[in-house]
């Protein structure tokens, strides 16, 4: 089927207006991408400054713990030996870390909300 001069004009038209309707749709579209990976990129520097935050804050507390310990448990008879702070155990591929660690001769006591 042959189509007629006077078809040709329209479609013709009709296929710029696509190319030109493609074109704003694909700089939209690249536009998004650029804000949402700057969404991404500002969503990694929260997560990291407030990871620094909430390490920031632990160290505060166990900074105040941790002093108060020996005399707290020596109220109920046990006699602190020595505490750490940060000790680590690796078991099956997974850490454990305890944020104060008090030992006396005979138990183990653990800062119980600190446990992660």
């Amino acid at each position: 089927m042959k189509k007629n001069n006077s078809e040709m004009p329209i479609i013709e038209k009709a296929i710029r207006k696509l190319v030109e309707s493609q074109k704003k749709t694909d700089e939209m579209q690249e536009k998004r991408d650029e804000e949402f990976n700057k969404l991404l990129k500002n969503q990694e520097n929260t997560n990291k400054r407030l990871a620094k935050l909430t390490d920031s804050w632990g160290q505060f507390v166990e900074g105040i713990v941790e002093p108060s310990i020996p005399k707290l448990f020596e109220e109920y008879g046990i006699k602190i030996a020595g505490t750490h702070q940060r000790a680590k155990r690796h078991k099956n591929g997974e850490e454990l870390e305890i944020e104060i660690l008090a030992v006396s001769e005979k138990e183990k006591v653990l800062y119980p909300g600190a446990i992660g």
